[in-house]
């Protein structure tokens, strides 16, 4: 069961899950062994060879997206993605609203204007799947993004028939984002 956990206060306990997710992605294989002694456990990554290329200067990171700004919530437990999030839309030249969790953002969107909410899946109270739901029944058409470690134990096509607007698989990068507001913008 992917999502069993013996983590209780510290952490969600999906570090490996996540760790397996973006090694499969990077088509790499996480062997574990079990100590002989019976305490811990020996995780071993292996990764296909590449050849080396020669990689070209960055190209400086432009401010905005387009000459408009949406208003975006970002909806996550965790304060250091909220923040990431925060710091990337506002790269792009994008407005963020920060949450803590689904109850607060749903309080606030009643009260709001939202262009985009970009929402963790896996939250104390309400997961993302179940404020999408909610926000969904106060403006049908709201894009929602689901910001989640577990990619690779869901089912897209499930996901997305739950109102999802789409999916974007931690850890993301500031391209993934821009290319998410590109698509609401869209």
């Amino acid at each position: 069961n992917p999502f069993f956990t013996t983590k209780r206060e510290n952490g969600a306990g999906l570090g490996l899950s996540a760790a397996q997710g973006i090694v499969a992605k990077l088509g790499g294989v996480i062997e574990t062994t079990a100590n002989p002694s019976g305490r811990g456990t020996v995780f071993r990554t292996s990764f296909p060879v590449v050849d080396p290329i020669e990689m070209e200067p960055e190209e400086p990171v432009e401010s905005s997206t387009s000459e408009r700004s949406l208003n975006i919530m970002v909806v996550d437990d965790d304060e250091h993605i909220r923040g990431v999030l925060a710091d990337m839309l506002t790269l792009i030249g994008q407005v963020s609203h920060k949450f803590p969790d689904a109850q607060k953002a749903l309080d606030a969107f009643e009260a709001g204007k939202y262009d985009l909410v970009i929402t963790d899946l896996g939250m104390p109270g309400m997961s993302g799947i179940e404020l999408t739901s909610h926000l969904k029944k106060i403006q049908p058409d709201i894009p929602v993004a689901l910001v989640t470690g577990w990619g690779a134990q869901l089912a897209e096509n499930d996901i997305l028939s739950k109102g999802i607007f789409e999916i974007v698989p931690k850890p993301f990068h500031l391209e993934d984002i821009r290319s998410l507001v590109t698509h609401v913008m869209g």
